[in-house]
């Protein structure tokens, strides 16, 4: 009775220190929330999915006050995704997609998907089976990022385990890749950080 114990109260301490590092180091092999990707400079985030963006882009959804506050970067950007490569990429499963949206002077906002759930892409291989998209390939901090032309329009991508990074502009994939480095300092984890649902 006292081994049960002791190995309970074991295995208990070690499932507590796992628990405690994750919230303040990368472990290995564990999927990633998405929230974890977003760094603190990110101006607004917000949760998608295609059937709420589609229902904000209908008739209905033009009425709305949400209609007012969405970028035409934002519904522009997704739809070049779901264009040309939502086909083209496995999703185990359909989840919510969040869109990190950050000020710029060119453009007005510049925006990065950050979608779960894709561990099994092999960016390289999918990217460069295609002839008609011209694809470099990037080394940041240890990890590939891809940029994409197609059709005069430049895309980039990573992949962090479980997580797939999509912008327009790779200063923004780059940047979610260092704030994945540094779990604990996300801007959903500061307690500034408020949720808003319709």
């Amino acid at each position: 009775m006292k081994r049960l114990k002791k190995s309970l109260l074991l295995i208990s301490l070690g499932a507590a220190a796992i628990w405690v590092l994750s919230q303040f180091l990368r472990l290995p092999f564990l999927p990633v929330h998405p929230h974890e990707a977003v760094p603190r400079h990110t101006a607004v985030v917000v949760l998608l999915t295609p059937e709420k963006l589609q229902k904000l882009k209908s008739e209905e959804g033009k009425n709305s006050m949400a209609e007012l506050a969405l970028p035409t970067a934002l519904v522009a950007d997704w739809d070049a995704y779901a264009k040309h490569f939502a086909p083209v990429f496995t999703q185990k499963k359909q989840t919510e997609t969040l869109a990190l949206l950050q000020p710029t002077r060119t453009r007005g906002v510049d925006v990065m998907f950050v979608f779960d759930e894709m561990r099994d892409n092999d960016l390289d291989a999918i990217l460069g089976k295609n002839r008609d998209w011209r694809m470099r390939k990037s080394l940041f901090k240890g990890h590939d990022v891809f940029t994409v032309k197609i059709a005069g329009e430049e895309f980039a991508f990573a992949r962090y385990r479980n997580l797939l990074l999509f912008a327009r502009h790779a200063y923004l994939v780059e940047n979610a890749l260092s704030q994945l480095g540094r779990p604990a300092d996300s801007l959903c984890r500061d307690s500034g950080f408020s949720g808003m649902a319709k």
